[in-house]
């Protein structure tokens, strides 16, 4: 309960002070998803072009995750048969 007190008092804080919560450019929405620098720079593409193509995308950092514990999972039912 704490926890969404916080919150709750972080995002009241924030629409207080009108800080934007979100990527200012493109490249800054390609870094928060995970994919390196440069990977949306593509010649004659608009912002908002890349802007959908990273809407449409999955987060790296989460794949990476979920893939390496469906390793473990297939590994471990491995050894218990």
């Amino acid at each position: 309960m704490k926890f969404f007190r916080k919150l709750l008092l972080a995002f009241l804080l924030l629409a207080a002070l009108r800080v934007p919560c979100f990527a200012q450019e493109a490249f800054h929405g390609a870094y928060l998803q995970g994919f390196p620098d440069g990977w949306t720079d593509i010649p004659g593409a608009s912002d908002s072009a890349r802007y959908k193509a990273l809407g449409n995308s999955v987060a790296i950092p989460c794949v990476d995750f979920v893939m390496h514990c469906l390793v473990q999972a297939v590994q471990m039912g491995a050894y218990v048969r």
